[in-house]
């Protein structure tokens, strides 16, 4: 099963729906299921919170007025 989350930021490290997010996916990941997450970010921005390397991170820019 291919699964993938949207989260609004991984980057700040606050909010609990965004650890649980990454715990989820890394779970996801070991368990064999290809896992993307796209979130708020420049490119040059990590995550907070430890990501499996398999995982794709797909970062979205902010753009002021879009949310």
């Amino acid at each position: 099963m291919r699964i993938v989350f949207a989260v609004l930021d991984l980057t700040k490290g606050k909010g609990g729906a965004e650890r649980v997010a990454t715990e989820v996916a890394n779970e996801m990941v070991r368990r064999g299921h290809p896992v993307a997450i796209y979130s708020n970010a420049k490119e040059s921005d990590t995550s907070s919170y430890p990501l499996d390397p398999s995982i794709r991170h797909i970062k979205i820019p902010f753009v002021p007025g879009n949310i």
